[in-house]
C-alpha cells in the first residue's frame, strides 16, 4: 500500500461512518426539525479549548456566536461573568450584538415579539413530551399522564400550532424555577475552581 493510498483509505471509512450516523432515527429528526445544537456542542468544546490556554477572548467569541443559533449558551456566557473572565465576556457580546442588530434592522424590532409568541405553544407542547429530557421536561413529566403521548404530522400548519397538546403552565414554570435553582447550587459549589485555569473542566462540564 503506497503513502498516497492512506488519506483515501481513511476519507473513505470517514465517510462511511458519517453516512451511518446521518442514517440514525436521533439524527434523522435532528435534521428534520433544522436542529442545530450539534454546532453549538462543538462551539462549546471550542471555548474549553481556549479557556483551558488562557485566551478567554477567543472563548467569548465563540460563545457569543453560538448565542447566534439559540440563547441557551447565554448560561455560559454567564459563566464567565461569574468567574471574572470579563474580556471573555465582553467578546461573547461583541460577537453576538452586531449579528443580532443586523438581523434586527432587517426584519424589524417585532420580529423579537412574533418569536416569543409563536415560540410559547412549541415551549409548552415539548415541555411534557416523553423525549425531552431536559430539566424543564424532567421537572414536567410527574405532572401530567404518565400513558399520554402524542405525534404532530410533519404538514401540521404553523397557523394551528396552539392547537398542539400542551403541558399545564405550572409544570413549565416549576421546571424553569428548578433549573435557576439548580444553576445556582452548581456555582456556589464550583465558584472557587471556576476561576482558576487549572481546575475550569469540572466547572465548566457543569454549567
Amino acid at each position: 500500500m503506497s503513502e498516497l493510498d492512506l488519506p483515501m483509505k481513511s476519507g473513505t471509512r470517514r465517510g462511511r461512518l458519517s453516512a451511518g450516523l446521518l442514517g440514525v432515527s436521533w439524527m434523522v429528526e435532528h435534521v428534520h426539525v433544522v436542529q442545530v445544537s450539534e454546532i453549538i456542542a462543538f462551539m462549546y468544546v471550542l471555548s474549553w479549548y481556549f479557556l483551558r490556554r488562557d485566551r478567554e477572548i477567543e472563548a467569548g467569541v465563540v460563545l457569543g456566536l453560538a448565542c447566534t443559533f439559540k440563547l441557551f449558551p447565554g448560561v455560559l456566557v454567564l459563566f464567565l461573568l461569574l468567574s471574572k473572565r470579563y474580556k471573555g465576556f465582553v467578546a461573547a457580546c461583541s460577537s453576538y450584538l452586531p449579528i443580532a442588530v443586523v438581523m434586527t434592522a432587517r426584519y424589524g424590532i417585532g420580529s423579537w415579539r412574533l418569536f416569543s409568541q409563536q415560540q410559547a405553544p412549541m415551549v409548552q407542547y415539548w415541555a411534557g413530551d416523553v423525549r425531552n429530557s431536559s430539566i424543564v421536561g424532567v421537572v414536567a413529566h410527574p405532572l401530567k399522564p404518565t400513558c399520554e403521548y402524542q405525534t404532530v404530522r410533519t404538514s401540521f400548519p404553523v397557523q394551528r400550532i396552539r392547537e398542539l397538546p400542551h403541558s399545564a403552565p405550572p409544570a413549565v414554570l416549576w421546571g424553569a424555577l428548578a433549573a435557576v435553582v439548580l444553576l445556582a447550587i452548581l456555582w456556589w459549589v464550583s465558584r472557587h475552581d471556576a476561576k482558576r485555569r487549572a481546575t475550569i473542566d469540572g466547572p465548566f462540564a457543569l454549567f
